[in-house]
């Protein structure tokens, strides 16, 4: 899976994008769920591909419950690279862990 083909599925499902509307709302919606704007704590996932499914996820759900006229993404979708590192005594840091995360900011328009 890949951030372009994400959106694409989105597209086919709720239309296609309109930026040319001024949102009545800006959510930033990352694969942990939806947030507000600064505040989605995105999950962090050991494959990138399984981040952007869980974002995909969120997104739909969030389209599907708010029910906008028109939606569009405004930034992004974005994919982070998490590191998580490990200290050993003599203050050596090394990567441990890789994770994933995907956050945008989407566009509704709700009113007409």
């Amino acid at each position: 899976m890949t951030l372009d083909r994400a959106v694409a599925a989105l597209e086919a499902e709720f239309g296609e994008q309109h930026a040319g509307f001024e949102p009545n709302e800006r959510l930033v919606v990352s694969s942990g769920g939806e947030g507000r704007a600064g505040d989605s704590a995105p999950a962090l996932y050991l494959m990138s591909a399984v981040a952007i499914t869980a974002w995909q996820d969120a997104v739909a759900a969030m389209l599907r419950a708010r029910k906008p006229k028109h939606w569009y993404v405004a930034d992004g979708p974005h994919l982070d690279k998490w590191f998580m590192t490990a200290m050993d005594e003599k203050r050596t840091h090394r990567v441990a862990e890789e994770r994933y995360s995907v956050t945008a900011t989407i566009g509704l328009v709700t009113a007409a």
